[in-house]
């Protein structure tokens, strides 16, 4: 892992190097390795040391993100929304029991119904975007088949997805609406476009008669 931050964090600095007369300046970017699983050896940092020819070291080193670090509220009050599908993955080995207890069962469910909540909320204020909103629906609805592999567990996670966001009568006005704004904004935009085309055809037409009415006093005083 170590390496491959060293090769992305250089690819990344290179677009911004500075060239002043031979000299060339790259400065690094600041790394984060986000872990989505864990186990207790998984390293806290990514260290890399650069060793130049002088022999001088350079330190370049960063804190790794791991996600079972995080509780649920902590992916929220941070915005991190783009883990919030991962997160799923601490019941990975539950997900994946088709004897699991419903008490363990529950657990899932309670915060899939707390992501749930948040974003259904979040879409309706506008503090995120619809498309980001079906976007991380979709992920999330991905984590879960791709853990369950299509065992029963799948199909009660997934369908509590749908009985609690997707197909709620307020979220279907909600989008209809939305829906209908966009319709109607193409239906103006068009119409603003049918409007200029038929201006430009009139000042077409008027540019053509006064063509013709120069050949004719052409003509007359000729």
């Amino acid at each position: 892992m170590a390496l491959r931050i060293a090769e992305y964090t250089f690819l990344t600095a290179r677009q911004s190097a500075e060239n002043n007369n031979g000299k060339l300046t790259i400065t690094m970017p600041y790394y984060s390795v986000i872990y989505i699983r864990s186990t207790s050896s998984t390293p806290k940092r990514t260290e890399i040391t650069y060793k130049f020819p002088n022999g001088e070291l350079v330190e370049y080193n960063a804190d790794n993100l791991i996600l079972s670090d995080f509780t649920k509220e902590e992916i929220i009050d941070k915005k991190l929304y783009v883990l919030i599908p991962f997160y799923l993955l601490r019941y990975e080995s539950i997900m994946k029991d088709e004897n699991v207890s419903n008490r363990e069962l529950k657990e899932v469910e309670n915060d899939l119904d707390f992501f749930l909540s948040f974003l259904t909320k979040s879409v309706h204020n506008t503090a995120i975007s619809e498309y980001e909103y079906k976007n991380l629906l979709i992920y999330i609805d991905m984590v879960i088949m791709h853990v369950t592999n299509g065992n029963k567990n799948e199909r009660d996670l997934v369908n509590k997805m749908g009985g609690n966001v997707i197909i709620t009568e307020a979220d279907k006005i909600f989008f209809a609406g939305k829906a209908e704004g966009r319709a109607e904004g193409m239906a103006e935009k068009q119409k603003t476009i049918e409007e200029k085309q038929k201006t430009i055809d009139e000042k077409q037409k008027t540019i053509e008669e006064l063509e013709k009415q120069i050949e004719e006093l052409k003509k007359q005083l000729s």
